[in-house]
């Protein structure tokens, strides 16, 4: 860069360098430049792709120390080295206060060993972004030394997406940064990141054993933990989590103000709120792009022992995160509630100031009734699409400090406040803080509340209302706004304001003059009544100007779906769904529209659904060439049109260049999807149609003969995806796309065009070497393959890819599996076959020598309306060999079948087992087998209704233990035969097991008589909605209470008291001791102590009601301490005790 050609006094006082965007530099400091900007004081280079080394010290004279103290080296994608030699002491750098790295995937490591040692004044690191760093400090070959590093001005530590990453040193070691205050690590897949002196994680312990020596950890929690104020942690991080498991004394915990969680997945345990509770001076806790289903969780909490009376868990509950005042909740979309009903952090809550909740899906309740927001001064809500309301009207009397609120993209919100039964009608609400409201993109919002309240707004100055065209009225009470005057219907627009004297009637403007509208981006017209009406020519059409998604259905007051009044302002629709409109004919109607040079109509549109459109006979009422044209379709869905005869005209088909998807289904009188060419048209002679076509599907037309029989060439070579099912006039098209062309065929078409309209010849569209190179999925009816292979002109050659095979319809005398068709697949991943009247899936005489080659790589196998099926295959050595990859399985109404899966069958790799509607199973399989399923993480029962077990005892061998170690969702549903899971004293063991779906099980008595172990399981769940469940001590009990004590129980007796309880405990030990999850709720009546607290917390009790009852073998007293209770090992028998009479 320099060319060595510097003068000695150059540069000398040159304190700020920046090298951006040089292409062929490869190297900045050479060995013997080095002095010259020795004073050089910032540093950045970024994006010069070829740079291999900053500093070169191979041969440099310089010594002493450089001035260097602010290093930024960004998108430097061969970077090496930043030094490509340790200067060893000779040259120093020990300035430098931070450094920070980004985007650098080739550099593995950053310091030389010395430098490392001299960081003194090093106080922020960052690095992020490259791929290959393994360490931080280069590795000094000096044996099995142990080495210290400290870095005793550090402050901020950043360590973002570095997936080899491992440790700061690759040997022994010890690091040192007293005064680190911040810290952020994620995606570092390959770190231990926290390790504790005290507590060997299950992990280490594994190693130990297994003589893997133990990764070093980056950090000792018991360190690093007690001088942050921030803390990032991504889920991805291995062992991240044991953070909130390790029980640090709470002093520990006294500086971290700032906590940041992001990317838990599914596997992720919830935040433990024995570790809330030491954080008592949080300020802020964030929680993004997470799969918790729960946020909190009390497994962590304290034990009863060290809690000497129920005064004291209320005190302790009260300090925790008694200062957090802001709260973020982003993109966690498998929660359902942040506080449940009762749950005891709501006193966290009083001095919360901020509250944004963005992207939580399945969120469907903000806060219960009881929740105060006290102090909360913002409060910002996002893209919630479960929530029907914020807040009831008692949370929103609490919000007296509230300044500004924002609901935005929250599609099922009706109303901002519910109202609360109990309420009077004239109950007055108050914000009396509040600045700002804006209520953005609410299309179901009809009113800020739907009782008769006051509502008073005595600071409102700003108000937003945008894209909420349901919204009415703000509220049918009295309403008070002294300060508003005008209300804003786009955020960013000052002057696009409206008043009409006062908010009442400024809304009922809006609502009336559409302004809701403006700016729309998707819009379903059946949701606004006042569209209906005003469709074909009353709308205020340049409101649709940024619509981007539209659906026009449930209305019959035109024939065509868009005017054409309307099709001159979507510019911007890209997706348009037209369903369900009885009187509908057409979709655009162009009439009285002229071509316009350089003008064509809904440029950007990429998805187009036509669904139950009954007298729908045309696209366009007129010809569209030149008006309306589809470049940018993408996929086009048709469903249910029975008067549809076909649905492009050849000048509409060559003009879709882009089109990737087709799918008709159900239309009865479709005869062709394109239109030959009419008298006095341009002929499509020799033009491509469908070029980039990947995936066809045609089911239930049967009437098409056809796709196109025109002059054009229809090119289907790109497809990946072929499904022609239930289409019986569709046979030669098929046996044109599997059988071998002539030679002399390919000649696009010009040999094959000679009016023989009724034997139109596809063989144009193959090449004569493979017909289908990309074709990965095929699905067709097995009488048009059967007549290609019986005239042997079949070649799996033009199929080379397929990976999934669908068979449908076999003749009714076809009774023996076409495995000799099926082993031509050698890349064959998943089969699926369906009405057929085969006997048995694989025929052992027909396998071959080697029947490890016979599906070597099926991993899916579905089966279905198979009635005379009796086994997959006979009982074999051979057998066990077949399906030993499979790692799906799906049966559905097999109404012979006897065994599911045989003995000699291996099913090591199977991970989701689903079965139904087989009437003839007694149970699924033997014990033998079921220890062989390590893999299964899913298993679904449905409607068998002769299944009495699910596995059976093999009579072969005695089990003493099965374990599922996988298995995650058991579901079993109407099964009115089943008695049990397993019926033998054998112990049952799910670690982990988290949903259980019992429904319509009668005679389910228990689910197993020996111990069973679901340390995971909290509910069993009755229904697919049930989100709160059943759980009564563990899985027997739980059986017990739902199927037999409910059935025998009046509705007023199903609450069992203590001593009926402790009678069905006991009955527990015929069966075997259960271990089931800890509990989570606690009521205590009649205790002085338990009068002060509202919400008392003990961590192992779900419902704990304590009475003065005989238990075991002597009479409880209750006193006035936990503790007592808790070390009564009877009271251990069950987590619900009920207490009265103190």
């Amino acid at each position: 860069m320099w060319h060595n050609q510097l003068a000695e006094d150059s540069f000398c006082q040159l304190r700020s360098v920046t090298i951006s965007s040089c292409k062929r530099l490869v190297r900045v400091f050479p060995s013997i430049l080095l002095e010259t900007f020795r004073m050089v004081e910032m540093l950045d280079i970024r994006h010069c792709p070829f740079l291999e080394e900053i500093f070169d010290l191979q041969e440099t004279s310089a010594s002493g120390s450089l001035q260097l103290r602010d290093l930024s080296l960004i998108g430097l994608g061969k970077l090496k080295h930043i030094w490509n030699k340790d200067p060893q002491g000779i040259l120093s750098f020990q300035n430098l206060h931070a450094l920070k790295v980004s985007d650098c995937n080739v550099l593995k490591n950053l310091f030389p060993f010395s430098i490392a040692r001299e960081l003194v004044q090093l106080e922020k690191l960052k690095i992020e972004h490259c791929g290959k760093l393994e360490e931080i400090i280069v590795k000094v070959d000096d044996g099995e030394a142990a080495h210290c590093f400290v870095f005793p001005q550090l402050t901020s530590l950043k360590l973002q997406e570095l997936p080899e990453f491992r440790n700061l040193y690759p040997g022994k070691h010890t690091w040192k940064s007293p005064m680190l205050k911040r810290l952020a690590v994620s995606d570092c897949c390959n770190v231990a990141l926290f390790g504790s002196k005290f507590l060997k994680s299950q992990e280490t312990q594994g190693e130990v054993q297994l003589g893997i020596p133990a990764q070093q950890p980056l950090f000792f929690v018991e360190k690093v933990i007690s001088n942050l104020e921030e803390l990032s942690l991504g889920g991805k991080n291995t062992n991240a989590s044991i953070i909130w498991h390790h029980q640090l004394p709470i002093d520990c915990y006294s500086s971290l103000k700032v906590l940041k969680l992001h990317d838990f997945g599914v596997k992720s345990d919830p935040i433990s709120f024995g570790f809330l509770q030491r954080l008592r001076n949080l300020e802020t806790l964030s929680v993004t792009h997470s799969s918790f289903k729960k946020l909190f969780l009390y497994k962590g909490h304290s034990s009863f022992k060290k809690l000497p009376s129920i005064r004291e868990v209320v005190g302790e509950e009260r300090r925790a995160l008694a200062r957090l005042k802001n709260l973020t909740i982003h993109a966690v979309h498998d929660i359902k509630h942040i506080w449940k009903q009762d749950h005891l952090l709501a006193p966290i809550l009083h001095n919360l100031k901020t509250l944004q909740v963005e992207d939580c899906h399945s969120l469907v309740s903000l806060a219960p009734s009881y929740v105060c927001f006290q102090n909360l001064t913002t409060l910002d809500i996002q893209s919630c699409l479960g929530l029907l309301n914020l807040f009831t009207s008692s949370t929103a009397k609490s919000l007296v400090q509230l300044v500004k609120l924002t609901i935005a993209h929250c599609k099922k919100v009706t109303v901002v406040v519910a109202r609360q039964g109990g309420d009077e009608a004239d109950d007055e609400i108050i914000f009396s803080k509040l600045e700002y409201l804006e209520l953005l993109d609410l299309q179901n919002l009809t009113s800020f509340c739907f009782g008769n309240y006051a509502f008073r707004f005595p600071s409102l100055k700003e108000m937003v209302v945008e894209e909420c065209p349901n919204m009415r009225i703000f509220s049918p009470g009295v309403l008070s706004t002294p300060k508003l005057r005008g209300v804003h219907w786009k955020r960013y627009s000052k002057n696009r304001v409206h008043w009409h004297g006062n908010l009442d009637i400024t809304i009922q403007h809006l609502y009336t003059e559409m302004v809701g509208f403006d700016g729309v981006k998707r819009l379903k017209v059946s949701d606004f009544p006042q569209l209906k009406e005003r469709w074909q020519c009353q709308l205020p059409f340049n409101f649709f100007r940024n619509l981007t998604n539209l659906t026009v259905d449930e209305y019959c007051y035109s024939l065509e779906a868009l005017p054409s009044t309307l099709l001159q302002f979507m510019n911007d629709l890209q997706e348009l769904r037209v369903r369900n409109c009885d009187l509908l004919e057409g979709v655009f109607d162009l009439k009285g529209i002229s071509p316009e040079e350089g003008r064509v109509w809904l440029p950007l549109l990429y998805e187009l659904n036509l669904i139950g459109l009954s007298r729908l006979r045309h696209i366009c009422n007129t010809d569209p060439q030149g008006i309306l044209e589809f470049r940018n379709l993408n996929f086009l869905e048709v469903h249910d049109c029975s008067s549809l005869r076909n649905i492009f005209t050849p000048s509409m088909a060559l003009s879709l260049v882009h089109l990737q998807k087709i799918v008709i289904r159900n239309c009865d009188k479709m005869e062709e999807i394109i239109t030959k060419e009419r008298a006095g048209e341009e002929e499509a002679k020799d033009k491509i149609i469908f070029p980039v076509l990947k995936v066809i599907i045609l089911e239930s037309l049967p009437e098409l003969s056809n796709i196109y029989s025109g002059s054009g060439v229809l090119n289907l070579t790109s497809l990946e995806e072929i499904c022609i099912d239930d289409c019986p006039n569709m046979k030669i098209f098929i046996s044109s796309l599997i059988e071998e062309p002539e030679p002399n065929s390919v000649d696009k078409g010009k040999e094959q065009r000679q009016g023989q309209e009724d034997n139109y010849n596809f063989t144009a569209l193959l090449t004569y070497k493979v017909a289908f190179p990309e074709l990965k999925r095929l699905r067709v009816d097995w009488n048009a393959i059967m007549e290609v292979t019986q005239r042997g002109q079949f070649r799996t050659a033009f199929f080379c890819r397929l990976k999934v095979l669908e068979l449908v319809r076999f003749p009714i005398d076809c009774v023996d599996f076409p495995s000799w068709f099926l082993q031509r697949f050698n890349i064959l991943e998943s089969l699926v076959v369906r009405d057929a009247s085969f006997k048995e899936i694989v025929r052992l005489e027909e396998m071959s020598s080697r029947p490890n080659q016979v599906f070597p790589q099926l991993r899916v196998l579905e089966l279905s309306k198979l009635p005379e099926l009796m086994h997959l295959s006979k009982e074999s050595p051979q057998a066990c060999q077949i399906f030993q990859n499979l790692e799906i399985l799906r049966v559905s109404e097999c109404g012979t079948l006897k065994t599911l899966i045989p003995m000699s069958v291996s099913f090591r790799c199977l991970m989701t087992l689903e079965v139904s509607k087989c009437n003839g199973l007694a149970s699924l399989m033997s014990s033998s087998t079921a220890k062989n399923l390590v893999q299964l993480t899913s298993m679904s029962v449905v409607e068998c209704e002769t299944i009495e077990v699910v596995v059976a005892n093999d009579e072969n061998e005695a089990e003493n233990e099965i374990v599922f170690h996988k298995l995650e969702n058991l579901a079993f549903h109407c099964l009115p035969s089943l008695t049990s899971f397993y019926m033998q004293n054998c112990a049952l063991m799910f670690p982990s097991l988290e949903r259980v779906f019992i429904d319509q099980c009668p005679k389910m008595e228990l689910f197993s008589r020996g111990v069973i172990n679901t340390p995971k399981l909290e509910r069993v769940q009755l229904t697919e909605g049930d989100s709160t469940g059943f759980w009564k001590d563990d899985l027997n009990l739980t059986i017990h209470n739902l199927f037999v004590k409910k059935s025998k129980l009046p509705s007023s007796s199903r609450q069992p008291s203590l001593a009926r309880e402790t009678t069905a405990a006991h009955k527990n030990q015929m069966y075997g001791v259960s271990e089931g999850p800890a509990s989570e709720n606690l009521h205590v009546n009649e205790n002085p102590d338990a009068g002060k607290a509202s919400h008392p917390v003990i961590e192992t009790s779900t419902n704990l009601v304590i009475k003065e009852q005989v238990m075991g073998n002597g009479l409880m007293k209750p006193g006035p301490q936990v503790t007592s209770i808790y070390q009564d090992s009877q009271a251990t028998l069950n987590d619900k005790v009920a207490v009265s009479s103190f």
